[in-house]
């Protein structure tokens, strides 16, 4: 008992130094993930992340216990009183410890270590009542299987046809469909034709970045689509203003605009010569001077070579070896 206790206690004290030293942790589900996988992850993000699994009761157990402050009465009084501090931030990562979950601690540059992550995934068999994370498809052409087996994929719907002393499939055709269980027809199947669809790996599903939990797809968001999204939600704001006859700071260019518009109709109606928009309103009265605007600029293009176009005085050229201070010494090269 007291060397489970011990244990506890170590697994503990790890897990207390990193969250201390690391405030951003990568949580992710660890579903069909090999030991080998896990150990290559852990090769490639040494240096720069920490991956660490445990028992969810283990782990959320460590955490919610440093967070309590310990009394004299406690049994482990002495191993806490100098260790304690409030973690209130963490309580928003306790509740995210569920499922077949591990944890990896970052100190800065998640969206790399999501990408080394996403990367390594190992290809897996379909086996029988796994839900499939995708469609699986099985190529036309030959099978390699000889002509016995041929009601097998009768069974299964396929069309085939016998070439060269063995099955041979003559379409594509889907044979799991993504988000149902995997058959065992459908599993033999593929296992005959030595088809690994599957792809298996870590996938993080939450980020949590001193104190605050957000979906890891916010880890793939660029400047630009950042910069994307915040055009669109000003655009949704200048709209809306407008709608509502509320001025912003998004909405009154647009209001301007509108404003100058109705200035131009007016003056166009009642005939009134307004020197801001001569250019428009000419225009609108007169379509076929649009034409002659928009030839003018290319005209001054083309001219204006010719107008700055001036005898340029040859530059003397410059004796450069005149002041190498006998650098080559006498001799003649």
């Amino acid at each position: 008992m007291a060397e489970v206790k011990a244990k506890k206690y170590e697994y503990w004290e790890t897990l207390w130094k990193l969250v201390e030293e690391y405030p951003q942790v990568l949580i992710c589900e660890a579903n069909n993930v090999g030991s080998n996988l896990l150990q290559d992850i852990r090769t490639k993000i040494r240096g720069q992340a920490v991956m660490l699994f445990g028992k969810n009761t283990l782990i959320r157990a460590g955490l919610k216990h440093r967070m309590e402050e310990p009394t004299p009465e406690q049994e482990d009084y002495e191993k806490r009183k100098d260790k304690w501090f409030p973690l209130e931030s963490v309580k928003e990562l306790i509740p995210n410890i569920k499922g077949n979950v591990g944890l990896i601690f970052c100190k800065g540059g998640m969206d790399k270590i999501l990408d080394i992550i996403e990367n390594s995934t190992t290809p897996a068999e379909a086996k029988a009542g796994t839900v499939s994370p995708c469609n699986v498809f099985v190529p036309p052409g030959p099978t390699g299987m000889d002509p016995s087996q041929t009601a097998f994929f009768q069974a299964l719907g396929i069309s085939t046809k016998i070439a060269k002393g063995q099955i041979e499939i003559i379409t594509e055709v889907q044979v799991i469909e993504k988000g149902k269980k995997v058959g065992n027809s459908e599993a033999v199947l593929l296992k005959k034709l030595n088809i690994k669809p599957f792809k298996f790996g870590l996938k993080v599903t939450k980020v949590f970045d001193n104190g605050s939990v957000y979906s890891a797809e916010v880890l793939k968001l660029t400047p630009d689509i950042v910069i994307e999204k915040f055009l669109n939600g000003v655009r949704n704001i200048a709209a809306m203003s407008l709608e509502l006859g509320i001025p912003t700071a998004a909405s009154v260019p647009h209001s301007v605009l509108n404003g100058f518009k109705n200035l131009v109709g007016i003056a166009i109606s009642i005939d009134y010569p307004l020197k801001q928009a001569q250019t428009i309103i000419d225009v609108i009265k007169d379509p076929s001077k649009l034409a002659a605007l928009q030839a003018a600029p290319t005209a001054t293009t083309t001219a204006a070579p010719q107008e700055t176009s001036k005898p340029v005085e040859e530059e003397k050229e410059v004796e450069v070896d005149e002041d190498l201070g006998g650098m080559f010494g006498d001799e003649d090269y």
